[in-house]
């Protein structure tokens, strides 16, 4: 690192920058599958073993489908069926099928995981199972152990049907109130199933992963009329829900009827988890009353969404999605993905109290392609977000840029980011590079090389030997800055350059503190 400060000396310009504006990076679409490849797929997630493979659910053909992924090519193959449930499972109602999907959190030493589907056998009834993978692109279909239902579907919509294990290492299952209109009719409670307490339908349920009762479930307790596998109620058709796979905050979009759609969202305490909260569905719908019994509108114990949507311009279906937790776009860490099914919208989410920003021009414009029907989401093991079609088309959200992230870089005493400074490199617009949240420091450098380490420092990347640039930035400001930047002369085009940022750090380990690296593909 030492080495490193001294070759500020070879700088072959140097120029001052001032503080500005982040400038969003540019997001775009990488064509995943198409509908030659899966049928009417609902459903993406990786192999928590192994970062090469993941699974597509596929809902009416009731198969998991094997997707095979090159990491040096960046390419995607399908590989085959992992699970077929053909046999098992009833698929003729638009909203049954095999519907969900989720690996135990010690799938590498058991490996389990958990299917949702509408049975054949019940009519449409739901069953949550257990199976037994016997290899790694193989399940062993007479392992099936059934953890929850059957439970009894009066109409074959509102199905629910996503599960998935939490930061608890429990079990989620998001049941919708059973079909129909209102929460109303024949297999309908009065006040609607999902305000009763005395049934699973209209519910988030949190199991143990052989399917018995957590103690801590908020109604365990005999005698208070809830089931006892029921942690929230309220809800209408939590269709997709997920986890934050960096906080643990659950988020869930839940399906509304002729008017409004809802993101509810429920931050994760490992200290004092909170549960039994009920959101409102039948009296309330979004932030609005409904006229329905079952619930009082007003109830100030009643828990009110984040986001709701009315149904203009075609909207009608929430899809919800995942928290983006990407390394190649760091200003959209932490951003929640959703859309709606009939609109085709898209939208990410910054938090509680956040303003919704519409993605689709960006995504589908940079990348040619059109979305449509979007009937789930998807999140690979480096937290990167992936958009699924009932066609079959999966996308992966990508970094619409000619530049590509390299990891993050912590260095700082012990490399404690904390102590670093120093904050994210990202693309920006044309002729620049952007640094968010920079420390002020009288000497800051901006690396530019052929080559990077093939070993992670500090738990990112660090551009070597040879430097083909590197710029000494003398009056560096704290805050936002852009980084004026020209391919140097006589770099081929189609060169890999990497860049990375530092400054000079009393705190830090060598005195130095880097940011994340990028990687540029010169024009």
């Amino acid at each position: 690192m030492r080495r490193f400060l001294a070759l500020t000396a070879l700088a072959l310009g140097a120029f001052s920058v001032d503080s500005i504006a982040q400038t969003p990076t540019p997001l775009t679409l990488k064509q995943v599958s198409t509908s030659a490849d899966f049928a009417r797929a609902v459903l993406i997630l990786p192999d928590p073993t192994d970062s090469s493979r993941l699974f597509v659910v596929e809902q009416n053909q009731a198969d998991i489908e094997i997707l095979n992924y090159d990491a040096g090519t960046d390419t995607y193959t399908v590989g085959g069926t992992f699970l077929d449930l053909t046999a098992l499972v009833a698929s003729g109602g638009n909203e049954q099928g095999l519907l969900g999907m989720a690996f135990h959190p010690d799938y590498a030493n058991n490996g389990y995981f958990y299917v949702n589907y509408t049975a054949s056998a019940g009519g449409g009834d739901t069953i949550v199972a257990r199976y037994t993978a016997s290899s790694p692109t193989t399940a062993d279909p007479g392992s099936a152990l059934t953890i929850v239902g059957p439970i009894n579907q009066p109409q074959s919509n509102h199905n629910g049907g996503m599960i998935a294990f939490g930061p608890d290492g429990k079990l989620y299952v998001g049941m919708g109130d059973g079909g129909n209109a209102n929460d109303s009719g024949s297999g309908h409670v009065a006040g609607g199933n999902a305000q009763s307490g005395a049934n699973q339908l209209g519910k988030m349920l949190r199991v143990n992963d052989d399917g018995s009762i957590p103690g801590d479930n908020p109604f365990a307790a005999a005698g208070d009329g809830f089931d006892d596998a029921i942690y929230h109620y309220g809800l209408r058709n939590p269709w997709r829900f997920s986890f934050d796979m960096e906080t643990g905050d659950l988020w869930i979009g839940d399906v509304g009827q002729f008017a409004i759609e809802e993101v509810d969202f429920v931050e994760y305490d490992a200290g004092s988890p909170v549960a039994g909260l009920n959101f409102g569905w039948r009296c309330k719908e979004g932030f609005s009353c409904t006229g329905l019994s079952g619930c009082t509108c007003a109830d100030p114990t009643l828990t009110d969404p984040i986001l709701d949507y009315n149904h203009a311009g075609g909207r009608c279906s929430i899809t919800g999605g995942y928290v983006y937790r990407g390394k190649e776009i760091p200003d959209l860490d932490g951003q929640y993905f959703y859309a709606d099914y009939c609109s085709d919208q898209t939208w990410t989410l910054d938090g509680p109290g956040a303003t919704e920003v519409q993605r689709n021009a960006e995504l589908e414009g940079s990348s040619g392609f059109t979305l449509n029907q979007i009937t789930s989401f998807g999140q690979d093991l480096d937290g990167r977000v992936f958009i699924v079609e009932q066609t079959g088309n999966i996308y992966r959200v990508d970094n619409g840029t000619a530049f590509e992230g390299r990891g993050f870089a912590k260095a700082g005493t012990n490399g404690d980011p904390t102590l670093w400074g120093i904050g994210d490199l990202t693309s920006g617009s044309a002729g620049e590079i952007n640094l968010t949240d920079a420390a002020g420091s009288a000497l800051a450098v901006l690396f530019v090389s052929t080559a990077e380490t093939p070993v992670p420092f500090k738990g990112g990347t660090l551009v070597t030997i040879p430097i083909v640039l590197s710029v000494n930035l003398t009056t560096t400001a704290a805050g936002n800055i852009a980084l004026p930047f020209t391919w140097p002369s006589g770099v081929p085009s189609g060169t890999e350059l990497f860049f990375q940022y530092a400054i000079q750090d009393a705190g830090a380990t060598f005195n130095v503190a880097l940011s994340n690296a990028l990687k540029g593909t010169a024009p």
